[in-house]
């Protein structure tokens, strides 16, 4: 009903001047909020400025915005509460069709709700652009406890409506930055993976590929614990660098603790409390938080061990992916690198052992002394390029011929070097009218003092008349050797003692023989009679005997080259395990020049 004073004229109805004067500021705030939220695309920025409109307008101590993240409702924004529930879960989002005042008496939809009227807030509005819904707000609640009428629940339905979509701007910007940001750390990446990748194979030394590439991963995973482990097929891990506090715990690790870990996968490794395995557990000690094994092709051959990050954060996939492709690029630089230095080592050695085995074959004879009578000649082929056995034919006098035969135990240049010992013993001790008993037993002391105790050496020494044609000879454990006689019956020559150099005194015997025209003395080591053929069969002493004995009439010479002649046929496509070698003595029959 209107108003009129006493003139007639109409008077304002009060109440109704103050609620047109309540809706024009309300239209002016929301406005000016408009403005605000409109003027930055800062998510942060968006929701402290909403905040601050609405607890202002109403006086209110507290508010809070909770934005749905990934499925979860998380607190982004809050005035009035305590710093810790900054970034707390709500738990699952709880869809709401309005407005909804969190009265002690009012019986709740969600845990979320019941959460937040714990917290001491009095209303709940939704937060939705178009059918998005983007979260929650939180307010109250207002002086008094009084409660929010229809016309205020109305305004800051509004606010919020006006808020939501400046939001939901916010939220694609902030989408488009962390894309953004993304892609520069993927172009990163890539161009760490580039530059990395050059540098590793312009290398071919493997502790700075592994330095190389301990500072690539120390700078792009910002930590400052970092090593790399190497090790070849059958071989076992070697640590190449290793850089923060964890240096010095890693160096005495125990090798099957990297290498065991290697083999569970391809995949890198978080090393958490849940890791089991004394492997895990020796890494997570010395400071480490995630594992990456290197694999070339079907087996690992290096590993990349790092600490937590200086930024406090979890290795999350991007960053293991980032490793595990890394890690490709370094197992093949390294491999390469091994397979190299490997490369360099064998030639090195093969130099090594081919000046050995010139030194050696100096060590045997050259060439064999012209006898009257006689003929002699020896052949020597060892399984590997330096060998255990060994012959010599010495003038001891005009008048004396020492024939010598040794085999050293085990091959190559251990072996070698024992033999290099015998022949400088032999050639100091041979001297005219030798005592053969005495000389085995100071040769037998001599190796029983220089070597171990799985070290011996059969040996055979003879010394030959030549007036008279007898020959003093020792075999101590060698071979027998052959002496075929003119009429084709076959003596072995087995007088002497044990082999040498299992103890440290052995009494040796002295044997003798009469060598008349015709007859052959043939003297080997057992690689001649233990080669064996593709059947595992062996070349044998029968086979040996038949075949001297049909060439009893040819020469020295002659006999020694059919003899390997028919061993290397007997034993064709197989390995030589042994040395092969063997000295032949022919004599003359009275008619032969």
């Amino acid at each position: 009903m209107e108003s009129r004073d006493v003139s007639g004229r109409k008077v304002p109805d009060l109440a109704e001047v103050a609620r047109l004067e309540r809706r024009v500021v309300e239209l002016e705030a929301l406005v000016e909020t408009s403005q605000v939220l409109n003027s930055s695309l800062r998510l942060c920025a968006v929701l402290d400025s909403f905040l601050l409109t609405a607890m202002g307008r109403f006086l209110l101590p507290r508010g809070v915005v909770a934005l749905d993240r990934g499925g979860q409702l998380r607190v982004e924004s809050g005035k009035g509460l305590p710093l810790e529930l900054r970034g707390k879960e709500l738990g699952l989002p709880c869809p709401l069709d309005g407005p909804v005042l969190l009265d002690w008496e009012a019986d709740l939809p969600s845990a979320c709700l019941e959460t937040l009227r714990r917290w001491g807030f009095a209303l709940v509005l939704p937060l939705a652009s178009g059918r998005r819904e983007l979260g929650l707000v939180a307010l109250g609640p207002k002086p008094m406890d009084e409660k929010f009428d229809a016309e205020e629940i109305a305004f800051l339905e509004t606010l919020v409506r006006m808020a939501a979509t400046a939001v939901e701007n916010a939220l694609v910007v902030e989408e488009l930055d962390a894309t953004n940001r993304q892609l520069d750390r993927k172009l990163q990446e890539m161009n760490t993976l580039f530059e990395l990748s050059v540098e590793l194979n312009s290398s071919l030394d493997e502790i700075q590929i592994a330095t190389s590439l301990c500072y690539a991963l120390m700078g792009e995973m910002l930590t400052n614990v970092c090593a790399v482990w190497q090790w070849a097929p059958g071989g076992s891990p070697r640590l190449l660098a290793a850089f923060g506090p964890v240096e010095a715990e890693v160096s005495p690790a125990p090798p099957e603790a990297v290498e065991q870990l290697a083999q569970v996968g391809r995949e890198p490794l978080i090393l958490g409390e849940e890791t089991d395995g004394a492997p895990a557990e020796f890494l997570r000690r010395a400071g480490f938080r995630v594992f990456v094994p290197l694999w070339v092709q079907d087996r690992a051959c290096a590993a990349v061990a790092l600490g937590p990050r200086l930024d406090r954060r979890d290795y999350g996939p991007d960053e293991l992916h980032f490793l595990m492709t890394l890690g490709n690029h370094a197992a093949n630089a390294l491999e390469n690198a091994r397979l190299f230095r490997e490369s360099l080592e064998k030639q090195k050695i093969e130099e090594e052992l081919k000046i050995a085995r010139e030194i050696q074959l100096r060590l045997l004879p050259l060439s064999f002394p012209e006898l009257p009578g006689m003929e002699v000649y020896g052949v020597h082929k060892p399984s590997r390029w330096v060998a255990g056995d060994y012959f010599d034919v010495v003038q001891v006098s005009p008048g004396e011929l020492a024939l010598v035969m040794a085999d050293v135990s085990g091959k190559g240049i251990p072996a070698s070097l024992l033999m290099a010992n015998v022949q400088a013993g032999l050639r100091t001790l041979l001297s005219p009218q030798t005592d053969l008993a005495q000389l085995a037993g100071r040769i037998n002391r001599l190796i029983f003092d220089n070597t171990d105790f799985d070290k011996f050496v059969t040996l055979f020494v003879g010394v030959v008349s030549l007036p008279d044609r007898r020959m003093r000879y020792v075999n101590a454990g060698h071979n027998p050797p052959y002496l075929l006689r003119a009429d084709g019956t076959v003596e072995t020559l087995e007088t002497g003692g044990l082999l040498m150099g299992m103890m440290p005194e052995i009494s040796y015997q002295v044997g003798e023989v009469q060598l008349r025209p015709g007859d052959l003395l043939f003297l080997f080591t057992d690689g001649v009679v233990e080669a064996q053929n593709s059947r595992e069969e062996e070349f044998g002493e029968e086979r040996l005997v038949g075949l001297l004995s049909r060439e009893l009439t040819s020469g020295a010479a002659e006999i020694c080259e059919k003899v390997l002649e028919a061993v290397e046929s007997f034993a064709a496509g197989c390995d030589q395990y042994d040395d092969i070698t063997m000295l032949s003595l022919k004599v003359k029959h009275s008619d032969e020049s």
